[in-house]
């Protein structure tokens, strides 16, 4: 099943344990830079928030940085188990990314209404 991502879940699923106005700060900012879209809910104030094109294209990215930072202090740990498997591993990464693209598009595609949430 896939996962409406709303504020509150996002702010409940934190592992920092940012306080809401960040959240909401690093949400826009994020928005405003064209890598993630809020998308509105008919009830409400919240919005569900799925990775645009350009944030997908980043997560490749994201997989160098989390090896520079292994590297860099050995104690830091992958924030989501197997991870780690995936550094420098060019294929596995592709995949990994084309499996986010899917599941984004499955969620910017799946209706928002009561009970969807």
């Amino acid at each position: 099943m896939l996962e409406h991502r709303t504020f509150r879940s996002l702010l409940t699923g934190s592992q920092e344990g940012i306080s809401p106005s960040t959240l909401s700060n690093r949400l826009r900012s994020l928005e405003n830079l064209g890598l993630i879209e809020r998308a509105p809910v008919p009830i409400g104030h919240q919005g569900r928030y799925t990775l645009t094109e350009d944030g997908v294209a980043l997560v490749p990215l994201l997989f160098e940085l989390a090896r520079a930072g292994s590297f860099l202090d050995p104690s830091t740990e992958a924030t989501a188990p197997g991870v780690e498997d995936l550094y420098g591993d060019s294929e596995g990464i592709a995949a990994f990314t084309e499996s986010i693209r899917a599941r984004e598009e499955a969620l910017r595609n799946t209706p928002i209404g009561p009970g969807t949430d």
